[in-house]
Order: C-alpha cells, then structure tokens, then sequence
C-alpha cells in the first residue's frame, strides 16, 4: 500500500468586535490572484500547530492573535498542480484580537478589510478554499 503524503494547512478566522478578517491574494501570485480568503498557510514538518499559526498570522498580517478555539476542517485531494500527489488538509481556528489592532499585509496579499459574517456570505471573489470554509462555517453556526 502506498504511503499518503500530507499538505497541512492552517487558517484563522480573525475576529475584531463583530467583524473578521480577509486578506486580498496578490495580483502577481500564481494562484487564484486577486481572491480574499482568511490568513493563513502551510503547517512546517514537525511544527506545533498553535506555534504555526502564529507564526502564519503575523508573517502575513502583522497581528498578535488569541487562538480561541478550533472550528471545524477538512481534506481533499491537493488542487495545486504542485501537490498533486497529496491529501491537502486544511485546520480553521476562530482566532481575536484587540479592537485597535492594525494590520500590516505582507508581499502576498495586496488589501485587507474587515467585514461582518453577512457581508462576507455575499462575497462572489473569495478564493475556492474560502467558499468552502464559508460552507462549513455556515452549517456550525
């Protein structure tokens, strides 16, 4: 039997008052540009899950965040071409932090806004993986 590779993945589902964060991938990036989705990335080999967040949520925004409490996850098989070959499975954490917090994006996304619940529902531009996020996060509330 073959061995099944892993893609981890971590997201944070920011909150701040009544509102969460999405970031805007970047125009140059390679994959779904231009799309909003929650902060996040890839999990290291052999990190901690909650250091890996942390880590992910000030790279990519500058945020000092307060991990609350899982959310919900799931796995599919990998759609980027690159990780073709493996098991993508991806964490939500609902995550806070401070009202007057200032985000600061990083090179890879390009804008940030900070929109309640129904607001991002209606939202036609978020990336596939945040479509799905969405959907689960729908049925949890």
């Amino acid at each position: 039997m073959e061995e099944t590779k892993i893609l981890m993945s971590i997201r944070a589902i920011i909150r701040k008052g009544n509102d969460i964060l999405l970031v805007q991938r970047a125009e140059n990036d390679s994959f779904e540009p231009n799309t909003w989705e929650f902060p996040g990335g890839k999990v290291d080999p052999g990190e901690d899950l909650n250091e890996s967040l942390y880590r992910e949520i000030h790279e990519e925004t500058g945020l000092m965040i307060t991990i609350l409490e899982p959310l919900f996850y799931w796995d599919e098989k990998s759609i980027k071409e690159k990780y073709a070959d493996f098991r993508h499975v991806s964490l939500y954490f609902e995550c806070s932090v401070p009202i007057n917090a200032k985000v600061k994006t990083s090179f890879e996304h390009d804008h940030f806004v900070w929109q309640s619940l129904a607001e991002i529902f209606t939202r036609e531009d978020l990336s596939s993986s945040t479509k799905e996020a969405m959907s689960k996060l729908k049925n949890s509330i």
